[in-house]
């Protein structure tokens, strides 16, 4: 018999069991237990063990313990004491100053307190007692365990199935067995222990019966053709056949399929719906009284294969219960080898290997006695949810009286996590074990009548939770608790208890979607009454409610979003409690498109799909206007390769912000209702791509990847991949059960508790717990108890509806508001079974059949409760009326305006390059803003790729201009090795980098020609050796960045120095154009990328590749030309800016070294000048600029030793 606990008085000894209900103060009780074994019991904060489930609430625990310690100080020092158990507490206690001593103490060491989840505990244990648990050093900890288990089921299936029976293997697909679909279902089973599988089959040998089925389905294939139109005639024509089972219009329709059968080549063919009407047997039942019966021995044909095909199912079947049984073995046996050969382990692990230390007979004695020296006490929360490996370890542990105190603290009625492997039945077993039980039952949360009516729905039947071992005791509401809430309808004061019920309005069953939606606006537009004060009043202490005061509970997501919808139609504002994964939410869908327009801008598919997400925007309309005129597509192409340059060379957190700011993204998304939730969405799905980025060293393609990958379905989520809240300030809250409970509400709506308890017949396995002493976890696999097992497994599952739905109702304070009807396949819900008296006794876990029964049945067995409940609950028919749109109390508007900046922002250090100097569009960025920022070349012009056909001719002048192409021949320089002309070699390699850039592999050849002929021309008429051929890799260094300090840089003494150092190729022009760029003064650094810097002959020359289209012409990139577009382009100032910078860079590098002697020169080579007919040396700009020009313009920007600020 349990007893009330009393937190004063209750012995602090033992093994205790203590039951707390919904709002009696479970968490109070733990910090109260811990203040007293504290002071009572000598007990330092690290001999005390306290244990739960979850990360959020061990925070919580050390929190309130925390708290509780500190008051208790309080209190014995004589201060005010706030808490009404403390009182009582310091008057018993013996010694004051002794106990003011120990709680100084415990509150100063508190960060040693033993306060772990489940999983902590037991990684503490096994890391701290490595050679008495037996645990693997640095063994990795790994969350996401599905690729692995994977990986060995697919290894299963090739070393058991491929190999198989071809007829086994089409019965498999048949019914969707498969390596994919068989794991998830197994593999959740995997950590339980002592499982049971059954049946035990044994398989008998199907090869004669498959070489039967063959020969027959030979004798039909080969028959067909002659006696096709003699057995359409007979199912035609014959007078005697029943048309209502052969009718006339259906059989060219068989007989085509019959056609397509025969013509099958394969080993096993499938047989098509309705062969068996081709069977004797079929056409024997089908002929009418007095009429013969149509005889044709292809029937007979038929009915041998049917007959055939049937007795080898049933051998599939059982074959199928072997490969299952063998399936889970190889999972169990194959993930222990291959975790040990690899060195990680699962949380789930954790929990095995510390169960295993403590039944080691070598070593388990040591390593429990260790423990109980170093823990005294332990506090187990939430023990409803605890399972038989959990039960077992903390047994082991504290189980002796003797010597260990241990409290298991929990409320079975809210056990509601058996899919994340809670077990109820471990739970039952350990308290049937001990002898001191308690409980706790004042609800210090509901109101007092909402309390009696939430004890009149469960004290509604004998057995609420369809097991004798969770009784519902009465709760007790708190004595202190005023009467804070009115409840008013039309005017009149109402209970507490809200039950609607919707009425079928054709004398049928409500179906279930139709159900969803009546409730779904039905909920929406009492919210709107409610707020807007219109015939449903609510006054929360003398307060009107507010939407922060309201939460709807769902069982599901999807019903989440449908109440945010119809609370959106009203204006009223609402956020989602959801645990559902960011990479499943549509922002994530709309990411992937927008990212692979960015990564491939080259491909138009992508960027059509790109533009049609809601977040750049772009209806039909819009698509077609930009494909069909040029000058809009090439600005949002040029705007991809923009971004695609910027990730490539900045990151992705560089590139999606611009785009985010320049697509007016956030604005776009406000016109939505649900903008805040989209925008928090995006926010967080950029924060983890960035993450991944920086932690994995992704380049742009395997970050794209990587987010694919996330989002595959099935794919385990971690906890930061959560749904982000969006502020939930004065808005009502949608919530899953689930994920509610520990929460209170004052205004709690519950309009999806029907869901039924029933479990489809033909499941892969069925779980269940037998009825035995054992109460083990039992699979069937398919075993002739089927039936049976079914009718426990749906028990069990009617059990926990029930105990969702006493979490549900249990999270109101003031009002709650709950729906039920006639709904399809209700009579195995939760309410079905509390409401309408189960027959033939509580134990059938079912009620009546809601087809049989009407409403006036349902309604009498409400009205009944209703009066048992002494008007707390009310029953009424749900209102239909729509509601109307919320406005919010003008004492909840502000009138806002924008804050003015007016102090002034001094300049500081910038980041320059030559990009930024040259373009007055690329204004110098502030060093604070990045440190990544390097030159960004513009295009000279953009086209999309042409698609050429395989046998078109194409000249190096025809491939595609623009950035993205530049970027391509850039990327294919850089990776080839120019003293390896192997053609297999550099074709592979530009048909890799033509494909990663979205360009048609067909330009392979024309890009192979002109890179030998760069490769082979010599870069000076005066040595025909002297060509990048000779060089290798070990001579050059591509991309060389370089960063310099600047200061005082002017484009007024840029031009002086470049006036006072004439000639070739610097002319008047040049500099004049020079003293007009638009850049003012400079401090900082000059920053950017040499594309290559070589070594021949011990001079080090510059290299910069130009993949300009200059024209069609071999005289269009003829030095004359060249020297045109070098000072048109400003490319001069470039290539002393890096000559600057190699100059610093051999100085600091190279002993001995000498402009004159080590200096080589500049190359600057137009690729498009190397064609298959160009001129010699045409495509070539060469120069070496004077040492006393290098020097001047080195002393302009400033000395490197110079202070940046001088």
């Amino acid at each position: 018999m349990k007893q009330p606990f009393n937190l004063i008085k209750s012995p602090l000894q033992g093994t205790n069991l203590i039951e707390a209900g919904a709002g009696t103060g479970k968490t109070y009780t733990i910090s109260g237990i811990y203040l007293r074994l504290l002071l009572e019991n000598h007990l330092n904060v690290d001999q005390i063990l306290v244990v739960t489930f979850t990360e959020a609430a061990t925070a919580e625990l050390k929190d309130r313990i925390l708290t509780l310690l500190r008051q208790a100080y309080t209190a014995f020092a004589g201060g005010l004491c706030t808490e009404p158990f403390l009182k009582p507490l310091v008057d018993q206690h013996p010694d004051r100053k002794t106990a003011i001593f120990r709680l100084e103490t415990a509150i100063r060491s508190f960060d040693q307190a033993a306060i772990f989840t489940i999983h902590g505990f037991c990684l503490r244990v096994l890391q701290e007692h490595p050679f008495e648990s037996g645990n693997t050093f640095n063994a990795e900890l790994s969350m996401n365990q599905d690729a692995f288990y994977q990986e060995i089921a697919d290894d299963f299936w090739r070393q058991s199935v491929y190999d198989g029976s071809p007829f086994f293997n089409r019965y498999l697909i048949q019914h969707n067995i498969l390596p994919d679909t068989l794991r998830p279902a197994f593999q959740r089973y995997l950590s339980v222990p002592d499982i049971r599988l059954t049946p035990e089959v044994a398989v008998t040998d199907s090869s004669d019966l498959e070489r039967q089925c063959r020969d027959s389905f030979v004798k039909i294939t080969s028959s067909w053709p002659q006696v096709r139109s003699e057995v359409a005639e007979i199912l035609q024509t014959d007078p005697g056949l029943n048309r209502n089972r052969f009718k006339t219009s259906l059989i060219p329709g068989l007989m085509e399929s019959m056609d397509e059968f025969s013509r099958s080549t394969a080993f096993a063919p499938v047989h098509f719906p309705g062969f068996e009407k081709f069977t004797a047997g079929f056409i024997r039942g089908a002929v009418k009284k007095g009429y013969p019966l149509p005889c044709h021995p292809f029937f007979d044909l038929c009915a041998d294969l049917q007959k055939q095909q049937e007795q080898l199912d049933e051998i599939h079947h059982q074959k199928l219960i072997r490969l299952k049984t063998d399936f889970f073995h190889y999972l169990h046996k194959e993930s222990a080898k291959r975790k040990k050969q690899k060195n990680f382990r699962s949380f789930d692990d954790l929990l095995l290997d510390c169960r295993h230390a403590l039944a080691d007979r070598n070593s388990a004695a040591d390593l429990v006695e260790s423990l109980r020296k170093q823990y005294a006490a332990a506090l187990i929360d939430e023990f409803q949810d605890t399972d038989p490996v959990q039960y077992t370890i903390f047994q082991t542990i504290f189980g002796d009286p003797s010597c260990s105190i241990l409290f298991l603290i929990g409320d079975p009625k809210q056990a509601i996590y058996s899919f994340r492997g809670a077990d109820i039945f471990a739970y039952m077993n350990a308290a049937a074990q001990i002898s001191r039980q308690y409980t706790l039952s004042t609800n210090w949360r509901s109101e007092k009548r909402l309390v009696h009516a939430v004890n009149t729905v469960f004290g509604n039947v004998n057995n609420p939770f369809a097991f004798h071992d969770i009784q519902y005791h009465d709760a007790d509401a708190s004595p202190d608790r005023k009467n804070n809430i009115r409840m008013e309808i039309n005017g009149l004061e109402t209970a507490p208890f809200q039950l609607w019920y919707l009425e079928s309005t054709d004398g049928k069953p409500i179906s279930k979607s139709l159900a969803t939606r009546l409730i779904t606006d039905a909920v929406a537009a009492e919210i709107s009454r409610l707020l807007n004060q219109t015939q449903v009043r609510i006054s929360i202490e003398g307060k009107p409610a507010a939407a922060g005061d309201i939460a709807v509970l769902v069982r599901k997501n999807r019903e989440a979003s449908l109440v945010q919808n119809a609370l959106s139609a009203y204006g009223i504002p609402s956020v989602i409690f959801s645990s559902a994964s960011i990479f499943d939410s549509f922002e994530a869908f709309e990411m992937e498109r927008l990212l692979s327009a960015v990564v491939f801008p080259g491909r138009e598919d992508k960027i059509r799909s790109a533009l049609t997400t809601e977040m750049l925007g772009c209806n039909t309309q819009d698509l077609m206007e930009i494909l069909t005129h040029e000058d809009q597509y090439e600005k949002r192409y040029s705007s991809f390769v923009d971004h695609h340059f910027i990730w490539e060379k900045h990151g992705f957190l560089r590139m999606f912000s611009r785009l985010y700011r320049l697509e007016k993204i956030q604005e776009r998304l406000m016109q939505y209702h649900d903008a805040e939730r989209r925008i928090t969405n995006i926010r967080h799905l950029t924060e983890l791509i960035h993450q991944a980025g920086l932690a994995e060293k992704k380049g742009m393609g395997e970050l794209l990847e990587w987010f694919q990958g996330q989002r595959q379905p099935g794919r385990e989520r971690l906890d930061e991949h959560q749904l982000r809240l969006e502020s939930d300030e004065n808005a009502v809250k949608l919530i899953t059960i689930h994920k509610s409970k520990g929460l209170e509400y004052p205004v709690v709506f519950c309009p999806f508790t029907w869901e039924g308890s029933k479990i489809k017949p033909s499941a892969d396995l069925i779980a269940y717990h037998d009825d035995t002493g054992r109460r083990g976890l039992t699979l069937d696999l398919g075993s002739e108890n089927r039936d049976e097992s079914l009718r426990y497994a749906e028990k069990e599952a009617l059990s926990e509806n029930l105990r969702l739905l006493y979490v549900a109702l249990t999270r109101a304070k003031y009002i709650c508001y709950m729906v039920w009807g006639r709904f399809s396949h209700a009579e195995s819900s939760a309410p079905g079974y509390l409401f309408h008296f189960p027959e033939p006794g509580p134990e059938s876990g079912s009620t009546r059949d809601m087809k049989t029964i009407d409403d006036q049945t349902l309604l009498s067995d409400l009205y009944r409760l209703s009066k048992r409940s002494d008007k707390c609950l009310h029953v009424g028919k749900m209102p239909q009326e729509p509601g109307s749109s919320y406005l919010p109390p003008e004492n909840s508007r502000r009138d806002l305006s924008c804050r003015h900046f007016t102090t002034r922002i001094r300049n500081g250090l910038t980041l320059s390059s030559f990009s930024s100097l040259v373009h007055s569009h690329h204004e110098n960025m502030d060093l604070s803003e990045t440190l990544q920022k390097g030159e960004e070349d513009a295009p000279d012009s953009i086209s999309p790729d042409i698609q050429p056909s395989k046998n078109q001719w194409m000249d190096i002048f025809l491939f595609p201009r623009g950035a993205l192409p530049g970027t391509c021949l850039h990327d294919i320089l850089e990776h080839l090795d120019f003293s390896n002309q192997d053609p297999d070699l550099v074709r592979s390699l530009i048909h890799e980098k033509l494909v990663q850039y979205g360009f048609h592999p067909n330009w392979t050849d024309t890009l192979y020609h002109m890179l030998i002929r760069l490769l082979n021309t010599p870069l000076d008429e005066k040595d025909p050796d002297f060509m990048l051929s000779r060089l290798r890799p070990e001579h050059r260094i591509n991309e060389l960045e370089f960063c310099y300090p600047v200061h005082a840089l002017t484009a007024k003494k840029l031009e002086t120095v470049f006036r006072t150092h004439p000639g070739p190729p610097i002319s008047k022009e040049f500099t004049d154009r020079i003293g007009k760029l638009g850049f003012g003064r400079v401090d900082g650094f000059m920053k950017g990328f040499v594309d290559l810097v070589f070594q021949y002959q011990n001079r080090f020359y510059i290299v910069d590749w130009k993949s300009n289209y200059l024209g069609n012409e071999n005289e269009h990139y003829s030095h004359a030309a060249l020297q045109t577009v070098m000072e048109n382009d400003l490319y001069i100032l470039q290539y002393h800016i890096y000559s600057v910078a190699l100059d610093r860079y051999l100085k600091q590098r190279l002993t001995g070294y000498a402009y004159e002697r080590h200096f080589g020169g500049v190359f600057y080579l137009f690729l498009r000048g190397f064609g298959s007919d160009s001129r010699p040396q045409a495509g070539i700009f060469k120069d070496r600029p004077s040492e006393q020009l290098i020097r001047a313009i080195s002393d302009l920007i400033g000395d490197p030793g110079r202070s940046d600020h001088e």
